[in-house]
């Protein structure tokens, strides 16, 4: 009877403690998880804070820097419609500012506008030609020239420039000539080879 009343006794034991490291388990499983579920609520509410924290930064930056490009923006604009004002205004005034400037009669002024604006025969309009102006006109803040007018330049500075009368009657005559020589070979041509051509036909019928 001791001995079964012992080992009874021990069973009971073993499981009460069974039962008791069970609960104990248990028990701090359910700790662990509160605590897990705490940790992963701070840990989402700091990157909750931090993403406002950065957003709330990042959008004052953002619309300071809109602000100053608006007033770049605005800025560009409003030297572009000046710009484009003063080269409407400037291209009627162009003429009085070159009489202003230089001293051309506006009557002396002839338009071209490409490769250069204005070639001015300074003086001719009151009967003492004086000079020959090749005149570029600029309306922005950039003068330099395009490759074609630095060219036209170089040449009037090298002094490259010539009067040339043409007699058109004479360069007509001179053309018919030549034309007629060159179809008379022709003929001569064709007719001792025995073939005949839209030349030899022409003269032919002549």
């Amino acid at each position: 009877m001791g001995i079964e009343l012992i080992l009874a006794l021990v069973s009971i034991l073993l499981v009460i403690l069974v039962f008791y490291l069970a609960s104990l388990m248990y028990h701090y499983k359910t700790k662990y998880e509160e605590l897990q579920h705490s940790v992963d609520k701070l840990r989402e509410e700091i990157r909750n804070q931090l993403e406002e924290s950065i957003r709330r930064e990042y959008k004052v930056k953002f619309q300071r820097w809109l602000a100053e490009y608006e007033e770049k923006i605005r800025k560009d604009a409003i030297e572009r419609s000046i710009a484009v004002i003063l080269g409407r205004v400037g291209e009627q005034l162009a003429p009085l500012i070159i009489f202003t400037s230089l001293g051309v009669d506006p009557r002396d002024l002839r338009f071209l506008g490409s490769p250069v604006d204005y070639i001015a025969f300074k003086g001719l309009s009151s009967g003492n030609p004086q000079e020959i102006l090749f005149i570029e006109v600029k309306y922005g803040k950039t003068t330099s020239l395009t490759e074609k007018q630095r060219a036209i330049k170089r040449l009037v500075e090298e002094r490259k420039v010539r009067w040339i009368t043409l007699n058109l009657r004479e360069e007509l005559e001179k053309l018919a000539k030549k034309v007629l020589e060159e179809s008379s070979e022709t003929y001569e041509t064709s007719r001792r080879q025995g073939t005949r051509t839209r030349h030899v036909y022409y003269f032919e019928k002549l």
